[in-house]
């Protein structure tokens, strides 16, 4: 007898820890996945930039012209993201824009004025994590316009990393001759990458989107058994 009741009792079991795991398997899954999905902290940074600023020690606006590509106060902003996931896509991105963009002339010059022309020239320094483009990128300075400067970065390894975004003017003369330029700021940024138990942002959505799949037909299974014998016995009748 007790042998009978030990054998009537293993499905019940049966069902019910292979809910138990399927349970189990939908939290972690959902931690995994949560993880993964959200969003994570960026800074910002705001530099105003004077005219006077802008302008090499070598170069006043008197024999050069007026210079209309820096005559005007400029407002630096920096984006970058505090922390990333390992393996996910993030970027940082560097604005030179005008200061007075409302009822600026968008009207574009070839030259910063008499005789010069005016490269925005950035670089990212950050060795440990990968990112594009690398070394320095040029965009020309024009009254009214805004410059933007884009670093994608994907880092591969957990930890801390610390970078410089560099930005300085060149004023290139049209008559040929030596290049002037002017350091306009360095700015120190500092960047953590995490994983989770290690795994990456993309393996933690995954794993965590197939984990709840699979929790969810672990513990329905029974469910739908049961609604199909039901429905069996119904309409048996």
């Amino acid at each position: 007898m007790l042998y009978i009741v030990s054998a009537y009792n293993i499905p019940v079991n049966w069902t019910r820890n292979r809910r138990f795991v399927g349970l189990l398997l939908m939290a972690v899954s959902l931690v995994a996945l949560v993880w993964g999905l959200w969003p994570l902290p960026v800074q910002t940074r705001r530099l105003a930039i004077s005219p006077v600023e802008m302008l090499p020690a070598d170069l006043t606006p008197g024999p050069a012209g007026d210079l209309p590509a820096v005559a005007e106060p400029r407002l630096l902003l920096l984006e970058w993201p505090s922390v990333i996931r390992t393996g996910d896509l993030a970027s940082i991105r560097l604005a030179f824009s005008s200061a007075k963009m409302e009822g600026a002339s968008l009207q574009s010059s070839p030259a910063a004025g008499e005789g010069y022309s005016v490269l925005a020239q950035a670089r990212l320094e950050l060795p440990v994590i990968p990112h594009t483009p690398m070394g320095e990128v040029s965009q020309g300075v024009f009254p009214g316009r805004s410059v933007l400067f884009i670093w994608d970065l994907r880092p591969q390894r957990a930890g801390d990393a610390n970078g410089t975004v560099w930005l300085h003017l060149s004023f290139v003369p049209l008559a040929g001759g030596p290049t002037l330029r002017q350091v306009l700021t360095a700015q120190r940024i500092q960047i953590r990458v995490i994983n989770l138990l290690g795994l990456s942002g993309p393996w933690a959505r995954a794993l965590g989107s197939a984990g709840v799949v699979v929790g969810a037909v672990l513990v329905l299974d029974g469910v739908m058994t049961w609604l199909w014998s039901r429905l069996q016995r119904q309409f048996g009748e």
